[in-house]
Protein backbone atom coordinates (compact mmCIF):
# COMPACT_ATOMS: atom_id res chain seq x y z
CA UNK A 1 0.00 0.00 0.00
CA UNK A 2 1.33 3.64 -1.30
CA UNK A 3 1.14 6.27 2.10
CA UNK A 4 -2.35 7.71 1.52
CA UNK A 5 -3.56 4.67 1.29
CA UNK A 6 -1.83 3.66 5.06
CA UNK A 7 -2.71 6.85 6.29
CA UNK A 8 -6.67 6.97 5.16
CA UNK A 9 -7.17 3.06 5.85
CA UNK A 10 -6.37 1.15 8.81
CA UNK A 11 -5.88 -2.03 9.41
CA UNK A 12 -5.97 -4.40 12.81
CA UNK A 13 -5.80 -8.03 12.94
CA UNK A 14 -8.47 -9.69 15.17
CA UNK A 15 -8.55 -12.90 15.05
CA UNK A 16 -7.11 -15.61 13.04
CA UNK A 17 -8.89 -18.84 11.28
CA UNK A 18 -7.24 -22.33 12.57
CA UNK A 19 -4.49 -23.28 9.65
CA UNK A 20 -6.46 -24.89 6.74
CA UNK A 21 -4.94 -28.44 7.49
CA UNK A 22 -6.44 -28.96 11.14
CA UNK A 23 -9.92 -27.65 9.65
CA UNK A 24 -10.00 -30.27 6.71
CA UNK A 25 -9.20 -32.93 9.85
CA UNK A 26 -12.80 -31.83 10.91
CA UNK A 27 -14.75 -31.49 7.90
CA UNK A 28 -17.03 -34.08 6.79
CA UNK A 29 -16.29 -36.09 3.25
CA UNK A 30 -19.98 -35.48 2.60
CA UNK A 31 -21.26 -33.34 -0.59
CA UNK A 32 -22.29 -29.90 0.20
CA UNK A 33 -25.77 -29.74 -0.66
CA UNK A 34 -27.71 -27.22 -2.80
CA UNK A 35 -29.83 -25.24 -0.61
CA UNK A 36 -33.86 -25.36 -0.41
CA UNK A 37 -36.34 -23.09 1.00
CA UNK A 38 -40.15 -23.47 0.13
CA UNK A 39 -41.60 -21.12 -1.99
CA UNK A 40 -38.19 -19.86 -2.66
CA UNK A 41 -36.35 -20.13 -6.22
CA UNK A 42 -32.24 -19.82 -6.40
CA UNK A 43 -31.10 -18.99 -10.04
CA UNK A 44 -28.76 -16.98 -11.97
CA UNK A 45 -29.38 -13.75 -12.87
CA UNK A 46 -31.68 -12.57 -16.27
CA UNK A 47 -30.68 -9.43 -18.00
CA UNK A 48 -34.64 -8.34 -16.88
CA UNK A 49 -33.35 -8.79 -13.43
CA UNK A 50 -30.82 -5.49 -14.02
CA UNK A 51 -33.91 -2.94 -13.37
CA UNK A 52 -34.87 -4.22 -10.14
CA UNK A 53 -31.55 -4.87 -9.01
CA UNK A 54 -30.53 -1.33 -9.14
CA UNK A 55 -33.86 -0.15 -7.34
CA UNK A 56 -33.48 -2.98 -4.67
CA UNK A 57 -29.41 -1.94 -4.37
CA UNK A 58 -30.07 2.13 -4.20
CA UNK A 59 -33.18 1.42 -1.29
CA UNK A 60 -32.22 -1.51 0.37
CA UNK A 61 -29.16 1.01 1.30
CA UNK A 62 -31.29 4.58 1.78
CA UNK A 63 -29.08 5.84 4.45
CA UNK A 64 -25.65 4.75 2.90
CA UNK A 65 -26.44 6.79 -0.57
CA UNK A 66 -28.28 9.98 0.99
CA UNK A 67 -24.88 10.15 2.84
CA UNK A 68 -23.22 10.07 -0.89
CA UNK A 69 -25.48 12.05 -3.10
CA UNK A 70 -28.34 13.06 -1.00
CA UNK A 71 -32.32 11.94 -0.48
CA UNK A 72 -33.30 14.14 -3.59
CA UNK A 73 -30.58 12.27 -6.10
CA UNK A 74 -30.84 8.53 -5.06
CA UNK A 75 -32.72 7.84 -8.99
CA UNK A 76 -29.09 9.16 -9.72
CA UNK A 77 -27.98 5.74 -8.15
CA UNK A 78 -30.45 3.46 -9.29
CA UNK A 79 -29.19 4.42 -13.18
CA UNK A 80 -25.68 4.16 -11.70
CA UNK A 81 -26.28 0.47 -10.56
CA UNK A 82 -28.21 -0.04 -13.92
CA UNK A 83 -25.35 0.95 -16.06
CA UNK A 84 -22.94 -0.75 -13.95
CA UNK A 85 -24.78 -4.23 -14.36
CA UNK A 86 -25.71 -3.75 -18.00
CA UNK A 87 -22.64 -3.25 -19.41
CA UNK A 88 -20.77 -6.28 -17.98
CA UNK A 89 -22.02 -9.95 -18.68
CA UNK A 90 -18.83 -11.01 -16.42
CA UNK A 91 -20.73 -9.17 -13.27
CA UNK A 92 -24.10 -10.62 -14.21
CA UNK A 93 -22.31 -14.07 -13.92
CA UNK A 94 -21.47 -13.29 -10.81
CA UNK A 95 -25.11 -13.17 -9.03
CA UNK A 96 -27.46 -15.47 -7.21
CA UNK A 97 -31.67 -14.35 -7.57
CA UNK A 98 -33.97 -15.62 -4.73
CA UNK A 99 -37.17 -15.68 -6.67
CA UNK A 100 -40.64 -15.94 -5.07
CA UNK A 101 -43.69 -15.84 -7.06
CA UNK A 102 -41.55 -15.70 -10.09
CA UNK A 103 -40.48 -12.31 -8.84
CA UNK A 104 -36.89 -11.37 -8.11
CA UNK A 105 -37.29 -10.26 -4.13
CA UNK A 106 -33.16 -10.96 -3.62
CA UNK A 107 -29.80 -10.73 -4.48
CA UNK A 108 -26.10 -11.72 -3.42
CA UNK A 109 -23.40 -11.03 -5.35
CA UNK A 110 -19.90 -12.81 -5.41
CA UNK A 111 -16.31 -11.87 -6.80
CA UNK A 112 -13.73 -14.53 -7.45
CA UNK A 113 -10.82 -12.09 -7.85
CA UNK A 114 -10.03 -13.11 -11.51
CA UNK A 115 -10.76 -8.38 -12.04
CA UNK A 116 -12.23 -9.93 -15.31
CA UNK A 117 -15.35 -7.34 -14.28
CA UNK A 118 -15.57 -4.02 -15.83
CA UNK A 119 -16.56 -0.88 -13.94
CA UNK A 120 -18.19 1.65 -14.99
CA UNK A 121 -15.86 4.54 -16.72
CA UNK A 122 -15.20 7.05 -15.03
CA UNK A 123 -16.77 9.44 -17.32
CA UNK A 124 -19.92 7.95 -17.43
CA UNK A 125 -20.35 7.87 -13.35
CA UNK A 126 -19.81 11.87 -13.74
CA UNK A 127 -22.61 11.87 -15.81
CA UNK A 128 -24.59 10.03 -13.91
CA UNK A 129 -24.16 10.98 -10.47
CA UNK A 130 -24.20 14.52 -9.06
CA UNK A 131 -20.68 16.20 -9.08
CA UNK A 132 -19.63 16.23 -5.65
CA UNK A 133 -21.82 12.57 -5.22
CA UNK A 134 -19.82 11.01 -7.87
CA UNK A 135 -16.38 11.90 -6.52
CA UNK A 136 -17.36 10.48 -3.40
CA UNK A 137 -18.89 7.37 -5.27
CA UNK A 138 -15.55 6.87 -6.58
CA UNK A 139 -13.63 7.48 -3.37
CA UNK A 140 -15.84 5.07 -1.55
CA UNK A 141 -15.80 2.36 -4.29
CA UNK A 142 -11.85 2.96 -3.96
CA UNK A 143 -11.86 2.44 -0.57
CA UNK A 144 -13.69 -1.09 -0.78
CA UNK A 145 -11.40 -2.23 -3.66
CA UNK A 146 -8.48 -1.63 -1.51
CA UNK A 147 -10.26 -3.75 1.31
CA UNK A 148 -10.95 -6.47 -1.22
CA UNK A 149 -7.19 -6.98 -1.88
CA UNK A 150 -6.65 -8.07 2.19
CA UNK A 151 -8.53 -11.73 0.85
CA UNK A 152 -6.73 -14.16 -1.07
CA UNK A 153 -6.79 -14.70 -4.26
CA UNK A 154 -8.14 -18.17 -3.83
CA UNK A 155 -11.55 -16.76 -1.48
CA UNK A 156 -14.30 -15.99 -2.73
CA UNK A 157 -15.84 -12.84 -2.06
CA UNK A 158 -19.24 -11.97 -0.96
CA UNK A 159 -19.46 -8.10 -2.20
CA UNK A 160 -23.21 -7.45 -0.85
CA UNK A 161 -26.59 -9.12 -0.52
CA UNK A 162 -30.21 -7.41 -0.53
CA UNK A 163 -33.50 -9.37 0.20
CA UNK A 164 -37.20 -7.22 -0.13
CA UNK A 165 -37.79 -5.79 3.11
CA UNK A 166 -41.15 -7.58 3.38
CA UNK A 167 -39.22 -10.64 3.04
CA UNK A 168 -36.51 -10.44 5.74
CA UNK A 169 -36.68 -12.79 8.41
CA UNK A 170 -37.87 -15.92 6.40
CA UNK A 171 -34.44 -17.43 5.90
CA UNK A 172 -33.74 -15.89 2.31
CA UNK A 173 -30.97 -14.31 3.25
CA UNK A 174 -29.57 -16.88 5.39
CA UNK A 175 -30.07 -19.50 2.20
CA UNK A 176 -28.70 -17.35 -0.35
CA UNK A 177 -25.30 -16.85 1.68
CA UNK A 178 -25.56 -21.13 1.89
CA UNK A 179 -25.79 -20.63 -1.95
CA UNK A 180 -22.89 -18.71 -2.03
CA UNK A 181 -20.83 -21.26 -0.40
CA UNK A 182 -22.10 -24.22 -2.52
CA UNK A 183 -21.51 -21.86 -5.56
CA UNK A 184 -17.98 -21.36 -4.22
CA UNK A 185 -16.99 -24.66 -3.13
CA UNK A 186 -17.94 -25.66 -6.87
CA UNK A 187 -15.57 -22.75 -8.17
CA UNK A 188 -12.37 -24.54 -5.75
CA UNK A 189 -12.48 -22.05 -3.28
CA UNK A 190 -11.15 -23.06 -0.06
CA UNK A 191 -12.52 -19.82 1.82
CA UNK A 192 -15.55 -17.57 2.37
CA UNK A 193 -14.65 -13.74 2.57
CA UNK A 194 -16.67 -10.75 3.91
CA UNK A 195 -17.16 -7.20 4.91
CA UNK A 196 -19.78 -5.89 7.33
CA UNK A 197 -20.35 -2.79 8.91
CA UNK A 198 -19.95 -2.69 12.67
CA UNK A 199 -23.05 -0.84 13.01
CA UNK A 200 -25.21 -3.67 10.80
CA UNK A 201 -25.97 -5.92 14.07
CA UNK A 202 -28.78 -8.15 12.21
CA UNK A 203 -25.81 -9.15 8.98
CA UNK A 204 -23.68 -9.70 12.13
CA UNK A 205 -25.64 -11.87 13.68
CA UNK A 206 -26.77 -14.14 10.73
CA UNK A 207 -22.61 -14.02 9.56
CA UNK A 208 -21.48 -15.71 12.60
CA UNK A 209 -24.68 -18.18 12.53
CA UNK A 210 -23.29 -19.58 9.57
CA UNK A 211 -19.75 -19.68 11.08
CA UNK A 212 -18.06 -16.44 9.76
CA UNK A 213 -15.63 -15.13 12.16
CA UNK A 214 -14.26 -11.54 12.50
CA UNK A 215 -10.93 -11.61 11.37
CA UNK A 216 -9.65 -7.62 10.91
CA UNK A 217 -11.04 -4.54 11.97
CA UNK A 218 -10.66 -1.52 9.27
CA UNK A 219 -11.05 1.73 10.26
CA UNK A 220 -11.22 4.55 7.42
CA UNK A 221 -12.68 8.53 7.29
CA UNK A 222 -16.53 8.09 7.25
CA UNK A 223 -16.60 10.35 3.85
CA UNK A 224 -15.18 7.45 1.90
CA UNK A 225 -16.99 4.75 3.49
CA UNK A 226 -20.87 5.45 3.37
CA UNK A 227 -21.01 7.72 6.83
CA UNK A 228 -19.64 4.93 8.86
CA UNK A 229 -15.91 4.25 10.36
CA UNK A 230 -15.51 1.07 10.84
CA UNK A 231 -15.68 -2.19 8.78
CA UNK A 232 -15.26 -6.04 10.03
CA UNK A 233 -13.27 -8.62 7.67
CA UNK A 234 -15.12 -11.66 8.27
CA UNK A 235 -14.29 -15.46 7.07
CA UNK A 236 -14.77 -18.97 6.65
CA UNK A 237 -13.57 -22.22 5.29
CA UNK A 238 -15.43 -23.96 3.19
Amino acid sequence: MNYLTRLLIRSKRIAYLPKYEDFLKTKSNAKRPKPVLDGVKFRKFKNEDTRILAKYLTYGHTKEYSFIVGEDNLETIVDFWFKSVEQDEITKRNFIVAEVDNKAKGFLKMQDFNRQEKALPVSEVFKTVPFFGAIKLLLTFWQMEIIYQYADESDQYLEFMVVDSNLRGKGIGFNLMKFAEYIAEQRGAKKMTLTVFSEYGDQLSLYKRLGYIITQEIQCPKFINFGYKKTFRMEKYL
